[in-house]
């Protein structure tokens, strides 16, 4: 029915996708491109980040030390069901490297994305954890695309502990929570009730979480 590239100059990667109910394909991932060389990753004008976070080839930290790279970020974009045009698209990190990796809806209009982040990751008053206690921690981010600029970002929060995690799938359900799969090294992850109290002493080990979202 359509097919279309997705992408500016340099290199960008999608990670995952859902389809709401007026057939927008809604898609995140992560993006190299900005601006400055070979062009940016394509925007709305109400978008929540217009550019990349950190552009600095020379200093750039994506990892927790210097790279000779520039630093992706997280992107997420909505695309007409024609696949004309976008209807909402922003960029989504900071100064470091922020990977999407899932995106679900959650039946009231909003859309949720989930990643890595390994930077000053924007996040929002409301958040369930403001700060990450290491380089590569979950995140969990929720945006309006009826709002612009800063308003689109609704929330936004770090997840994790002190050995970091992806968050790499989402699902919602009638009441709207938020179910959120991935894997951790933190021994410190938030738990509650678990079913097992320990990680695995071998290696990451998946975890599943329940949020109540504003």
């Amino acid at each position: 029915m359509y097919a279309t590239f997705l992408g500016g100059g340099q290199s960008d990667e999608g990670q995952g996708i859902a389809v709401d109910s007026q057939g927008v394909a809604w898609i995140t991932g992560y993006t190299k491109s900005f601006s400055g060389v070979g062009g940016a990753f394509p925007t709305t004008p109400s978008a929540f980040q217009r550019d990349l976070g950190y552009t600095n080839v020379m200093t750039a930290h994506c990892h927790g030390g210097p790279e000779l790279s520039f630093c992706p970020d997280a992107f997420v974009a909505g695309i007409s069901p024609d696949g004309t045009q976008l209807v909402y698209s922003t960029y989504l990190g900071g100064d470091g490297s922020d990977l999407g990796y899932a995106i679900a809806l959650d039946g009231f209009g909003k859309v949720v994305v989930s990643g890595q982040a390994c930077s000053w990751f924007p996040v929002t008053a409301n958040a369930i954890q403001a700060r990450s206690l290491v380089c590569g921690t979950g995140f969990l981010a929720k945006i309006d695309p009826r709002q612009s600029g800063a308003q689109s970002l609704v929330f936004s929060s770090f997840l994790g502990g002190t050995g970091g995690e992806e968050a790499l799938a989402l699902a919602t359900d009638a009441q709207g929570d938020l179910w959120i799969a991935g894997q951790t090294a933190s021994p410190d992850f938030p738990l509650v009730t678990p079913l097992v109290a320990q990680p695995s002493p071998k290696g990451p080990s998946g975890f599943i979480s329940r949020l109540s979202f504003p």
